[in-house]
């Protein structure tokens, strides 16, 4: 997929795909951030939410080995 919807779409609204590889390479600059369970991310310009889904993705990834065996807890849910 192009990273530009259409042309006039970005004059009007400055609407564009963030590619899958350059939002996990993004996220991996702050990588810490986005593994630790209670940091709290902001997408401001959410379009199809690429960002948050990565995020999401990774945290509960990250933190099922701490998590394991402490039942649904409000940290670990």
């Amino acid at each position: 997929m192009n990273g530009v919807k259409s042309k006039q779409r970005v004059a009007d609204h400055g609407e564009v795909f963030t590619p899958a590889w350059l939002v996990e390479a993004m996220l991996d600059l702050v990588k810490a951030e986005t593994e630790r369970i209670d940091s709290r991310f902001l997408e401001p310009a959410f379009g199809d939410g690429s960002f948050l889904v990565q995020v999401l993705r990774r945290k509960p990834a990250a933190n099922a080995p701490a998590c394991a065996g402490r039942g649904a807890t409000r940290a670990c849910a």
